[in-house]
């Protein structure tokens, strides 16, 4: 079987400004999760058939509009469930400022046609995390905005320290400083990170205190 054929290709109108463009991802149906990580990161996929081994399933995450660069998780645009929330994105991405735009056009340069690449899907989960932070802090959908963001994690570190860390200048003005806003942004995931570690300890240490089983429903702190 020819790798192209393990893709899944849809027609998909952008919520943005109606385009029609194509999404594109890998299909479930011919590889499986193989070794995960505490925080599910995929260590390595298992394929059904042959020579998709350079194929990585979850850069495909995020879609991104070939026309406004409206960007977002490929399962929202896919089966668009019409929230608030979604409504509110769409109103807010139509009045993006002109800096975030451009930010934006920076970012697609990164993403090659055809199969992506690690740095092509960094590029299109910062613009989806970038459109994620549109709205309103009242607004904003945080359990997208995590979501994202986790992705965006696995990349980094998937990617180490090398290629787009900011260490060097060279280059266009305006990819020198996504390089060095790409790397801020990393260290603030890590924090984040270990942030998110501490308060799962404190919230077993609280819940051992407390006599309370972990996962029952006197539990105050399941959710």
């Amino acid at each position: 079987m020819k790798t192209d054929q393990v893709f899944v290709s849809k027609r998909v109108i952008c919520p943005a400004c109606g385009t029609q463009g194509t999404l594109r991802y890998p299909n479930p149906d011919f590889y499986t999760a193989g070794r995960r990580e505490s925080d599910l990161h995929i260590v390595d996929y298992e394929w059904s058939v042959q020579g998709c081994e350079g194929i990585v399933p979850h850069y495909y995450s995020v879609w991104q509009c070939p026309q406004c660069l409206f960007a977002d998780l490929c399962d929202k645009i896919e089966n668009p469930d019409g929230s608030f929330s979604e409504e509110h994105l769409v109103e807010a991405f139509r009045e993006i400022a002109e800096d975030k735009k451009h930010a934006l056009e920076i970012l697609r340069t990164l993403v090659p046609e055809g199969d992506l690449d690690r740095d092509g899907a960094i590029a299109l989960h910062l613009a989806a995390l970038l459109v994620a932070n549109l709205p309103p802090k009242e607004r904003i959908d945080h359990g997208k905005l995590g979501r994202v963001a986790l992705r965006l994690g696995w990349l980094y570190r998937e990617r180490g320290s090398s290629s787009m860390d900011g260490s060097s200048e060279s280059g266009p003005a305006g990819l020198a400083k996504l390089k060095r806003s790409s790397a801020k942004l990393e260290s603030r995931l890590q924090a984040l990170s270990e942030a998110v570690a501490e308060a799962v300890r404190a919230t077993e240490a609280r819940t051992a205190e407390l006599g309370i089983s972990e996962g029952g429903g006197d539990n105050p702190y399941t959710p």
